[in-house]
C-alpha cells in the first residue's frame, strides 16, 4: 500500500455501517470528511475520532432535498481537495406493506437511496480523479438481491437499483481509473434495524441465517475497507455479498 495520506468521503457517518465505516477507516490512517444530517450526533462522532488522533471534517447534507449534493459541492468541492475513496452508506426505510406506500415515500426512499449515490459520484469525480486509484463503494442491501424480510418493496427496489448503479458505474468510469463496488449485507444489528423489528423480531430473524446471528456493522465495514484498498485492484462492478451464508 502507499505510504501516501489517504481522504475518504464516508456519507451517513452517524449510524450503522457508516459510523462503523468511519471508525475503521480513521483508525488505520484516512483523513475524513463524514457527511451526514444529524449535527449533534456528527459532531460527537466527529469529536471521538479526533480524540484519537483522526483528521475530521464533517458536512451536514440532507440527501431528500433537492440539489443539495449539486449545492454542497458547489460550496465546498474546492476545498475537499483529492479524495481516493467515497463510501455510499446513506440510506433510510420504511417499514411498510404495499397497502401503506405512498408516491411521496417511494420518491424519499429512491432519492436517498439511489439518486444520493449517483449524484454523489458524480460530483465527487473530479477530487476522485485527483488520486491514483480511486474507489467507490455504495452499500446497498441483501434485500436488492432477494426482497426484504422486515421493510417494504420500495426499500427492495432501491437496493435493487443501487446494485444497477454499481455495475453500470464500474463499466463507465473504469476507463477513467475508478473502480465502483457494492456490498450486500444482510440484517445487520443498527438503529434501522432497531426501528424496524423488535428485539424478539431481531432474535426470530437471527435465528433464519445460517450463521444463527445478525451481522455488526464493523464486519461491513471490513469489507468496504478492503474493497477501497489497493489489494482489490482488480474487482470492479462487482456486488459482495456480506450476508452469513443467506442464498
Amino acid at each position: 500500500m502507499s505510504k501516501q495520506k489517504k481522504t475518504t468521503i464516508i456519507t451517513g457517518a452517524t449510524s450503522g455501517i457508516g459510523q462503523a465505516t468511519a471508525n475503521l477507516f480513521g483508525e488505520r490512517g484516512h483523513d475524513l470528511i463524514l457527511i451526514g444530517r444529524d449535527a449533534e450526533r456528527m459532531g460527537a462522532i466527529s469529536s471521538k475520532l479526533r480524540e484519537k488522533g483522526v483528521s475530521v471534517r464533517f458536512f451536514l447534507l440532507d440527501f431528500a432535498v433537492d440539489g443539495a449534493v449539486e449545492s454542497f459541492f458547489r460550496d465546498h468541492g474546492v476545498e475537499l481537495g483529492p479524495v481516493d475513496n467515497l463510501v455510499n452508506s446513506a440510506g433510510t426505510a420504511k417499514l411498510s406493506t404495499i397497502g401503506d406506500i405512498s408516491e411521496t415515500d417511494c420518491d424519499l426512499l429512491f432519492r436517498v437511496n439511489v439518486t444520493g449515490a449517483i449524484m454523489m459520484t458524480k460530483y465527487a469525480l473530479p477530487n476522485l480523479l485527483q488520486t491514483p486509484y480511486p474507489s467507490v463503494v455504495n452499500v446497498s442491501s441483501v434485500a436488492g438481491r432477494q426482497k426484504s424480510l422486515s421493510l417494504g418493496v420500495h426499500y427492495t427496489a432501491s437496493k435493487a437499483a443501487l446494485i444497477g448503479v454499481t455495475r453500470h458505474l464500474g463499466t463507465e468510469l473504469v476507463s477513467e481509473g475508478v473502480r465502483v463496488n457494492a456490498i450486500t449485507p444482510s440484517q445487520t444489528h443498527s438503529p434501522m434495524l432497531d426501528y424496524a423489528l423488535t428485539s424478539d423480531a431481531q432474535k426470530e430473524l437471527a435465528s433464519r441465517n445460517p450463521m444463527g446471528r445478525l451481522g455488526k456493522p464493523e464486519e461491513q465495514a471490513e469489507v468496504i475497507w478492503f474493497l477501497c484498498s489497493e489489494a482489490a485492484s482488480y474487482i470492479n462492478g462487482a456486488i459482495i455479498d456480506v450476508n452469513g451464508g443467506i442464498l
